[in-house]
């Protein structure tokens, strides 16, 4: 925006993406912790059960120290995620909450940015009309342009029409607007609700579908779990299942222009 304004959209996805990074430092930090007390375990034990020279067992002593070092900064790591991880593990319906209103906010905005206005009269017209300049190609409406690309490079993927909530709540048709085209896999749950892979965001949120097909206890996920594994077990039943990859295009409500407010106002 102007002024350096943020888009509300930017500081909900800063936020998201803040979780997702937190995850990952949280899964290495976890996994470097293992390895150190690995490599501890190897060192104490060889100068148990060997007789080695004193020059080993000095070399040995100062790779422990520097051992325990990275283990430290490890745990340290853990211990500032383990609050932000707590809240992903009690939060994930908020969570996704929040990937929906992220898809909105990122509508409203790029409705607002694409505003137009239609002339009531011809005086532009006459202005420029003795104006020479060169035609300009013609562009494809909002999106359409996306959807023509995709529906090219990906002829055999089924397209899937996602409308916008303000026109699915009202009865008989209406006239919608092209909006975002995206490649994305779905499934339809048991009660017709569509669960979408990626929900226009650049990673899935992984423990957020595992929820809605499987329990934890039934698929050996248990608390002590180092997350890195957790979540590897979570992502590993989530892409075993049949998801229908297809072109998905999001049907927004189209420009309400001044002119069409006149219109309804005669009517």
């Amino acid at each position: 925006m102007d002024n350096g304004w943020k888009q509300n959209s930017e500081c909900v996805a800063g936020f998201l993406n803040f979780l997702r990074d937190i995850q990952t430092t949280y899964s290495v930090a976890s996994q470097m912790e293992i390895d150190a007390d690995n490599q501890t375990q190897d060192i104490l034990h060889r100068l148990e059960l060997n007789q080695d020279s004193a020059a080993d067992m000095e070399r040995m002593a100062q790779a422990l120290q520097a051992i325990r070092k990275t283990r430290r900064e490890a745990k340290d790591s853990k211990a500032k995620a383990e609050p932000v991880m707590r809240w992903i593990k009690e939060n994930g319906r908020m969570r996704a909450s929040l990937e929906n209103m992220l898809g909105e906010l990122r509508k409203v905005e790029k409705r607002i940015l694409n505003r137009s206005y239609t002339a009531k009269t011809n005086v532009l017209e006459e202005i420029l009309k003795n104006r020479h300049t060169e035609t300009e190609p013609s562009k494809h409406p909002d999106g359409f342009g996306e959807f023509l690309k995709l529906t090219k490079e990906h002829s055999g993927l089924p397209v899937v029409a996602m409308v916008d909530g303000k026109i699915a709540e009202d009865k008989g048709y209406w006239m919608g607007r092209w909006g975002n085209c995206c490649i994305d896999k779905y499934k339809t749950l048991k009660d017709g609700e569509i669960l979408l892979y990626y929900d226009q965001c650049a990673s899935p949120d992984i423990p957020y579908l595992f929820e809605q097909f499987f329990d934890y206890a039934e698929c050996g996920i248990q608390k002590d779990m180092p997350p890195a594994r957790t979540l590897e077990i979570m992502k590993q039943k989530i892409d075993a299942l049949d998801w229908t990859e297809a072109i998905f295009v999001y049907i927004d409500t189209p420009e309400i222009t001044e002119e069409h407010m006149d219109e309804k106002e005669r009517v």
